[in-house]
């Protein structure tokens, strides 16, 4: 029920891809290096003999960054800087590059890459250069901002409150409201199909799509 082609699914994981279009983009005009270590662009992430972890790291799930927990995050109340706190401040679990471990974290750190390199907030420039050109109008981190009527249902094992089997009343929708205002930048876009088949269309094209 609710779930049709019109509906706004939670994207989870398909917002890295689009997030590291934002990123690439960026290296495709020279002001990001993909083999830059991260501190230069972000140098409180640098400690005494921490080995170098670059854009590329964090692209490829190499960084040798623990991941965080969603629960935590949707319980918590942590906010974006916070969340790149912890990231700098995070102890490698491997030598960046020796290993691969999936990571959502390592997107906090290339959203705030986006942030500080471009001077515009990443969710800002996710909408100006790559969501209004393609036309996808209902790509979003804020659903409840004029789409909540066609949200579909979430849920995930282990979180109370927001994200279960059916969306909640309104005023039982604190924690999704929360992971909504933190624009999570491995996690947190929400879309629809015809949106997304936008995307795809426009990687297929190498990037162009109606012109834009």
């Amino acid at each position: 029920p609710r779930v049709d082609v019109d509906a706004m699914c939670l994207l989870a994981s398909i917002t890295k891809s689009i997030v590291a279009i934002a990123v690439m983009q960026l290296v495709a005009e020279g002001r990001l290096g993909l083999l830059d270590g991260i501190e230069r662009h972000i140098p409180e992430f640098a400690r005494p003999g921490k080995p170098a972890v670059t854009a590329w790291h964090l692209l490829s799930h190499t960084s040798g960054l623990p991941d965080y927990d969603l629960v935590e995050i949707a319980t918590g109340r942590l906010d974006h800087a916070a969340l790149v706190r912890r990231a700098c401040d995070a102890e490698l679990a491997f030598a960046p590059g020796s290993r691969c471990a999936y990571c959502s974290s390592s997107f906090d750190l290339l959203a705030e890459l986006i942030t500080r390199i471009a001077g515009e907030p990443y969710p800002v420039i996710l909408r100006r250069r790559i969501l209004d050109p393609l036309a996808m109008g209902s790509t979003t981190f804020n659903p409840f901002d004029g789409l909540a009527e066609r949200m579909a249902p979430v849920f995930m094992s282990g979180v109370p409150g927001a994200l279960q089997r059916e969306v909640p009343p309104e005023q039982a929708l604190g924690e999704l409201r929360h992971l909504a205002s933190m624009a999570l930048p491995g996690a947190g876009l929400w879309s629809g199909a015809g949106d997304l088949v936008r995307l795809g269309r426009a990687l297929l094209r190498g990037g162009e799509l109606d012109g834009a």
